[in-house]
């Protein structure tokens, strides 16, 4: 497996701290949710769709600290697959409308043999789905937020993709931003909980 950075630093890895908001938005408040993201973007919208498997270590790997890995491709024309690598522990922030986790996260990208490669590595899959949506780009006071808005699917057999059937008619939001600097993490965290707040009640944290 080849891997490549996708931070702007220098050297194959970059570990940075990823704030998200998750939450559900009923099929019925679709449109509403989607005009006021729209409000606050600066681009176009874009639909996607992606497979991601949630890999897990075997025992031996598991002794030795391994981290929680995702494997993700991209399910369009240009294929493409990447490994998050998350951290072992959460921090959970709270504020009295809404919640956001911090996250230290590393992704790459990487080759189509990338499940062959965590075999090598000690991992397996211990399930799949696939997500169906729109990807927003998001300005709030002068931060980049990425607002993916989409529908769960499960996988029926593992690796048949095609059959994937959506698990519920809702649809799920994931609101999140990259903290490039610790000193800027309130900053971050407040205007992720703002974009939040002004989507209720359509918007239900989960």
């Amino acid at each position: 497996v080849s891997t490549q950075s996708t931070g702007k630093t220098p050297g194959p890895w970059m570990v940075v701290q990823v704030v998200r908001c998750h939450g559900v938005v009923e099929r019925h408040n679709l449109d509403r949710v989607l005009e006021s993201l729209r409000n606050v973007c600066t681009d176009e919208d874009e639909e996607f769709a992606d497979w991601e498997l949630v890999l897990k270590p075997d025992k031996k790997a598991m002794s030795t600290g391994r981290p929680e890995v995702r494997a993700r491709c991209t399910l369009g024309e240009a294929k493409q697959w990447s490994l998050r690598y998350l951290a072992d522990r959460d921090r959970l922030m709270a504020k009295p409308k809404s919640i956001t986790l911090v996250r230290e996260e590393v992704e790459v990208q990487t080759d189509d043999n990338v499940t062959g490669f965590m075999s090598l590595m000690g991992y397996s899959v211990d399930f799949e789905f696939v997500r169906r949506g729109w990807r927003l780009q998001p300005v709030l006071n002068g931060l980049q937020i990425q607002a993916e808005l989409f529908l769960l699917c499960q996988v029926p057999e593992q690796h048949n993709i095609a059959a994937a059937e959506p698990i519920d008619p809702s649809y799920l939001l994931e609101i999140s931003a990259v903290c490039e600097h610790q000193r800027s993490m309130q900053h971050v965290l407040n205007t992720c909980s703002r974009l939040a707040e002004s989507l209720f009640p359509d918007f239900v944290l989960a």
